[in-house]
């Protein structure tokens, strides 16, 4: 149901984790070399111009001549054409030049080329140690996203950085690629089960990635048996989803409106207990006007 197309060295790593992982995945990039280290992703676009632009955007946007966005283009649609993929991520740093400069250019020509998808741009923000270039190029690329008609799923590397201070960056990018894979992987399993209790459909998956916005995604243990019993109250369940909101790998959300929402819950049924109007009570504009609910029996 999800595709992932990954730009530049920081988004082929994300292409090469997820195709390991069962998801459907094609990473481009200027630099040949950085696409041969790839090991598991098998479609894979050189573009032409150059072996690679540093952290050079406007070169990267410059070296994007017609037959280089015709060959994106073609290369992303060949692969993804199919109804089986409803949803398009499209993944690359946002400091960084290839990924950079291509991105938004690039999700904004996949929105109108390919209006039967939902396409999703997931730029992946610096943290605050990276280099000065690095932040400028990410102000542009959050600043062209901005005025685009799409749904923005920023993965922001300083909300690592802050859980592991002492950690270096190749941990760092290894632990928020592989939790964005795990995340992403798990959705689509859940829209193909059953539940005689409510389920959150593709269809309502694809409409919620299809809204324009910044979104997130996080997951939340209710109860770890080996820690002494939680507190699986009303207001004990909606504590713990909001921190996981705080603790997830995305960017910090702003509590202003929120216009969809999804909440997929599995396991006990007589455990889970919510109030959505308590749950959403820390937004500005309340509840969700659309709430899509998925309710999974289990262990």
């Amino acid at each position: 149901m999800i595709g992932i197309v990954g730009i530049g060295a920081a988004g082929g790593n994300i292409a090469d984790l997820a195709f390991e992982n069962g998801i459907d995945a094609v990473a481009l990039n200027f630099s040949e070399r950085d696409l041969e280290s790839l090991d598991f992703v098998e479609e894979r676009l050189t573009l032409i111009g150059s072996e690679g632009v540093g952290k050079n955007r406007d070169e990267a946007i410059n070296l994007m001549v017609d037959k280089n966005w015709e060959m994106a283009l073609k290369f992303i649609k060949e692969n993804f054409s199919t109804p089986s993929t409803e949803i398009i991520m499209v993944c690359f740093s946002a400091g960084g030049g290839s990924g950079g400069g291509i991105g938004p250019m690039l999700v904004d020509l996949l929105a109108q080329e390919m209006e039967d998808k939902a396409i999703v741009a997931v730029p992946i923000l610096p943290d605050t140690t990276e280099a000065l270039v690095h932040q400028v190029n990410a102000l542009y690329v959050t600043e062209e996203l901005s005025r685009q008609n799409l749904c923005v799923l920023p993965i922001d590397n300083e909300q690592v950085k802050k859980k592991n201070p002492n950690a270096g960056k190749a941990r760092i990018f290894k632990e928020t690629n592989e939790t964005f894979v795990n995340l992403i992987s798990s959705l689509p399993k859940y829209t193909d089960r059953h539940s005689k209790h409510g389920v959150l459909d593709k269809k309502d998956l694809r409409t919620i990635f299809s809204t324009k916005g910044i979104s997130a995604i996080s997951s939340a243990e209710i109860t770890k048996l080996d820690e002494g019993q939680a507190d699986i109250s009303n207001e004990g369940i909606t504590e713990v989803i909001k921190k996981s909101w705080e603790n997830s790998i995305f960017a910090p959300l702003e509590m202003q409106t929120i216009p969809k929402a999804g909440i997929i819950y599995e396991g006990p049924l007589d455990l889970f207990t919510i109030d959505s109007a308590q749950l959403f009570s820390s937004f500005k504009g309340g509840e969700p006007t659309h709430l899509f609910e998925g309710t999974y029996e289990g262990d």
